[in-house]
């Protein structure tokens, strides 16, 4: 997420906080602790830091077939146990953004 990015979800809450059952995701490797960055946290209740996904193999299963539902809807879609054991393997460097991309 940019600067530009954060400042434009400050302007957007502009003080408040944001409306129930709002969600926001970023990744920063490393942590951020500027200013931009931790003024924007302090607008949700709680943060959560997530370990990479190449740590979180257990969760990647799930997200595979979550996103092939979003993808292929109304279709029965599902991977080999050949893609299946790839995708395990893969350590995706670019995280959920590039697991979805290979599905696509």
């Amino acid at each position: 997420m940019t600067t530009a990015t954060v400042a434009r979800l400050l302007t957007t809450f502009d003080g408040a906080k944001p409306p129930p059952n709002v969600h926001l995701a970023a990744t920063a490797l490393p942590p951020r602790s500027d200013e931009p960055y931790q003024a924007l946290l302090r607008h949700f209740d709680t943060s959560e830091t997530l370990p990479p996904l190449r740590h979180r193999g257990a969760d990647v299963a799930q997200l595979v077939s979550a996103m092939l539902a979003t993808l292929a809807p109304h279709r029965d879609v599902g991977l080999t146990h050949e893609a299946t054991r790839a995708i395990l393997r893969y350590e995706w460097p670019r995280n959920v953004q590039q697991l979805r991309q290979a599905l696509e």
